[in-house]
């Protein structure tokens, strides 16, 4: 379903320029204004822009055009609204949550005068008040569009080529697999809405924090009995260690209780509804290339890793004699491993969903690092340290989703208990040390080490598959095949981009070496290795048809097990195959089965590279490929088999090596 609006959305944005034009504007535009953009991640959207427009979905000048009319019309309104306004603006939201973004850009349209306008086009934060601090100040409205109009024209381009340079590598890897490409494109999205959401309620909760730790320091001295575990946390002289015990006590009853309710609430919950979306959408994205990096970043979340990061952070904070730190960091790794233990004692039913021990434990862990760190590092600082943890912990749960290691609701709830533990701890650590232990050098060494465990295990671990139950084996006779198992089977290609009009025109049964071999004496041959040295040749203006990589694809998450090319007019030509799980009986053996498909190829220029593209017209190959078999080799049983898709006729040849 997911996948499917996916393409449907493309499709629609193919088909309607002008709305598609409309909706570029009104990015262009929100992104430059003065209440709006501050909320608008406009870079975030003009990247993804660029990239539609490299995949063929969008054209690039329609579109920068749009884009142009809709910065100078943001500026524009921006400026009325400063000279409208005044410093009445500054009381408006979102600005007013802001002020800091007005001192700024007073000071900076002071210092560069008409100039800014042309700058801070390009500056983020900046983009929205120059326009709005040039209305206050007065600056001539022919003065400033003139500026307006050249910045925008700068601006629309400038930020589109990144999304287009991104968006013809996804060109490429769509050739291979379009799941890899809607991968990709849903991993980045996830993780910029992420780190927009983490960035914005950091800053909204940062200045309420002291007023909340304040009300609670108050309310405890009003409440002597009940007050005494929040006191504990946030006094600086009250000993922690009692109640960090009991509240790690009521963490394991509070969260017995919610699993025992989750339970209750039987498979038609909302969580366990959504592992189910989740897992049917996401094992329709499956590739090998993607496969393998999840695979790596799901090893951050080992147990063996957990305890090399907490072993390597132990040393570190002794080297800098900070065993305050320590014992929290200990205390961080041995709650959520109790924690596990209590509720996989109490809940012994398989079919209890328990929180993720391994999540739990590195959200506990990572988060703690990150607040220890946080604390040395100059404030400015302090965001990108909690975004980076923050990234790390949800990268290894979509990998551990995407891998179907754990489920959604599993994921979820390791995340939240661990937060909970990691709240606590922060809490308790923050107000309890009293002075800086780390200099600059040593927070560059463990930064260093950190990055080189979790590198290192990510590459030691990329070359796994997919833990799946492999499928059973399916024995199909010959004459059913033959009359009508044929019909049974896959006929397009399973991948998201042309999953309509790629057949599989081809059903081979037979030893694959032999068919290679039966192929190779018609004058097909292996195309050249797609390796560095070989793609070299993409930005060769002109290459040699026989120099170009054919580039594999992936048809129902397997690569294809044989390819070949056969260069014999002015359209080069393919064979693919690709293994599957049925076998042909024929007398006394079984014969080994593949589907595949035949087709054309064509040469394409996108931004600067020559590459090979399959063709989607399918009509003629099929049959010209049965009269080469026909005549090369007479003992091939030859079957031709006609199937309607998409309102074509595709001949679908059945091909038998007896």
């Amino acid at each position: 379903m997911t996948l499917s609006f996916l393409q449907a959305f493309l499709d629609w944005i193919s088909q309607h320029s002008v709305w598609s034009g409309l909706i570029i504007f009104a990015i262009a535009c929100s992104e430059s204004l003065a209440l709006v953009g501050l909320l608008v991640p406009g870079a975030v959207l003009m990247f993804a822009l660029g990239t539609l427009i490299a995949t063929g979905h969008l054209s690039f000048w329609p579109a920068a055009s749009w884009a142009v009319l809709g910065a100078i019309v943001g500026d524009g309104i921006s400026y009325w609204l400063g000279y409208h306004y005044q410093d009445r603006l500054a009381k408006l939201w979102p600005l007013s949550q802001h002020p800091q973004l007005l001192d700024k850009g007073r000071h900076f349209f002071d210092k560069h005068g008409g100039k800014s306008v042309l700058f801070g086009r390009f500056i983020g934060p900046l983009r929205p008040i120059v326009p709005a601090i040039a209305g206050m100040a007065g600056m001539p409205l022919p003065r400033f569009f003139t500026i307006n109009i050249i910045s925008a024209i700068a601006w629309a381009p400038l930020y589109l080529l990144p999304g287009m340079a991104f968006g013809l590598s996804l060109t490429v890897a769509s050739e291979v697999a379009g799941r890899l490409v809607a991968a990709i494109l849903l991993l980045l999205t996830s993780i910029l809405i992420l780190l927009w959401l983490g960035k914005h309620i950091y800053h909204a909760l940062l200045p309420r924090i002291d007023n909340m730790l304040f009300y609670i320091a108050n309310w405890s001295r009003r409440h002597p009995v009940a007050g005494h575990i929040p006191d504990a946390l946030i006094h600086p002289n009250h000993p922690e260690v009692r109640v960090l015990s009991l509240l790690a006590l009521l963490l394991f009853l509070t969260s017995s209780l919610l699993i025992a309710f989750t339970q209750i609430s039987g498979e038609h919950s909302l969580l366990r509804q959504v592992d189910i979306l989740l897992r049917v959408n996401l094992e329709l994205l499956h590739n090998p290339w993607f496969n393998q990096i999840m695979h790596g970043i799901s090893s951050w979340v080992s147990i063996t890793n957990i305890l090399l990061v907490t072993l390597i952070s132990s040393l570190w904070l002794i080297w800098q004699r900070n065993l305050l730190a320590l014992w929290h960091l200990l205390a961080a790794l041995l709650l959520p491993w109790l924690l596990s233990y209590g509720l996989t004692q109490i809940f012994t039913s398989a079919n209890v969903t328990l929180p993720s021990n391994p999540l739990m434990m590195m959200t506990a862990i990572s988060g703690f690092m990150a607040v220890v760190l946080a604390r040395e590092v100059s404030a400015g600082y302090r965001m990108l340290v909690y975004l980076l943890a923050l990234s790390l912990i949800f990268l290894a749960s979509f990998a551990r989703i995407y891998l179907q290691l754990n489920m959604f609701s599993e994921v979820i709830g390791g995340i939240t208990l661990g937060s909970i533990w990691l709240a606590i701890l922060g809490i308790a650590y923050r107000r309890h040390v009293h002075q800086a232990y780390v200099k600059g050098p040593a927070l560059i060494i463990i930064g260093t080490g950190l990055c080189i465990i979790l590198m290192v295990s990510a590459a030691s671990h990329s070359n796994k598959g997919i833990a799946h139950q492999p499928r059973p084996l399916v024995t199909m006779t010959l004459a059913n095949w033959q009359k009508q198992d044929w019909r049974k089977l896959t006929m397009l290609r399973n991948d998201i981009r042309y999953q309509h009009n790629h057949p599989l025109n081809l059903q081979w049964a037979g030893d694959l070496q032999a068919i290679q071999q039966q192929l190779e004496k018609l004058g097909w041959q292996n195309p050249v290795p797609t390796q560095s040295l070989q793609l070299l040749q993409w930005f060769n203006p002109k290459p040699d048809d026989q120099a170009l990589p054919l580039l594999p694809q992936v048809h129902d998450g397997q690569y294809d097990v044989l390819r070949m090319i056969r260069f014999d007019g002015a359209t080069p030509r393919f064979i693919r195959l690709w293994q599957t799980n049925k076998r042909i009986q024929q007398a006394d053996k079984t014969i080994p089965f593949w589907m595949g498909s035949t087709g054309k190829l064509y040469r394409q220029q996108l931004m600067g590279l020559t590459l090979f593209r399959t063709s989607t017209d399918y009509i003629s190959d099929a049959t010209r490929l049965k009269g080469e078999l026909t005549q090369g080799h007479p003992s091939l049983e030859i079957k031709t088999k006609t199937a309607d898709l998409n309102n074509q006729a595709i001949q679908i040849l059945l091909l038998n090596n007896r």
